[in-house]
């Protein structure tokens, strides 16, 4: 049986534009979440502490997340894109405190520039058994695996 693309979610406005990617998709039993940047107020947040901008984009997460019935503890996978290896032991704390028990696994890179002057970005996934729904974070959250990530003061 062919699986069926569902997009969770309303559209995603960046600058006063909406944009041609959906802010998650369930296929079969897993969700895939959009990468994410830190938001303030529908704007990118290019201030702030990488703190601040962590707790930002895992918050968006969560709200993604629960719109498609799933948790931080659904999350299998996470990849991280950081602007600034520095700022990795700010990241971890506030990331720490999001996923305090069984963390997902998770892939952390540093790049120059980041996403939209942001410091860093996240993506994440997850997936579901029959009887439940499971996610990610990658802030992206693809496959029956639940995998995941998310962004923040760190690019993606």
């Amino acid at each position: 049986m062919p699986e069926t693309k569902q997009v969770i979610g309303g559209p995603l406005v960046f600058g006063g534009r909406e944009l041609s990617l959906s802010r998650a998709i369930r296929a079969g039993d897993t969700v895939y979440l959009t990468g994410q940047i830190p938001m303030q107020n529908g704007v990118p947040m290019t201030t702030g502490s990488i703190e601040d901008q962590t707790r930002a984009v895992l918050d968006d997460i969560t709200a993604t997340l629960a719109q498609a019935s799933c948790t931080r503890d659904d999350v299998v996978k996470a990849m991280v894109w950081l602007r600034d290896r520095a700022d990795f032991l700010g990241f971890n704390a506030v990331y720490a405190e999001y996923f305090p028990e069984n963390p997902p696994a998770r892939s952390a890179v540093d790049v120059e520039g980041g996403a939209v002057g942001c410091a860093h970005q996240v993506r994440g996934r997850h997936a579901t058994t029959s009887t439940s729904t499971r996610a990610s974070t990658s802030r992206s959250l693809t496959t029956a695996e639940r995998a995941g990530g998310f962004s923040g003061k760190y690019s993606a």
